[in-house]
């Protein structure tokens, strides 16, 4: 979540053309994503002792395949934007043309 956060600060701080509603809604998601999914692994069983202890036969806990899945979705969509950003942020620069695709790469060296 952090460094998710710190890319998408920098984008609002340097960036030239900033879009900036798509910025702050993309930080939000990343944090209501973040703590969904840790609320979702801290009290996936109940009762929640029987995360760690294996003696606790009684209780039920989520599967855990539902919670990967939606953490897994939900981080490639915001890497995703992520990535494209710059993109779309630098596409109507007054730069020439392989400044222009020098701080693309720069800035989408992340995605790799």
């Amino acid at each position: 979540m952090f460094s998710k956060l710190s890319i998408l600060v920098l984008f609002l701080r340097y960036m030239p053309r900033k879009p900036t509603m798509v910025i702050f809604a993309t930080m939000g998601l990343v944090v209501l994503y973040t703590f969904v999914a840790a609320f979702g692994w801290v009290f996936a069983c109940r009762p929640v002792e029987k995360f760690w202890d294996l003696t606790i036969t009684y209780g039920t806990c989520v599967p855990w395949s539902k919670i990967n899945i939606f953490s897994g979705v939900m981080n490639t969509f915001t890497d995703t934007i992520i990535l494209v950003l710059p993109i779309v942020m630098l596409y109507k620069m007054r730069l020439p043309k392989w400044e222009k695709i020098g701080v693309l790469i720069v800035l989408m060296t992340g995605g790799l």
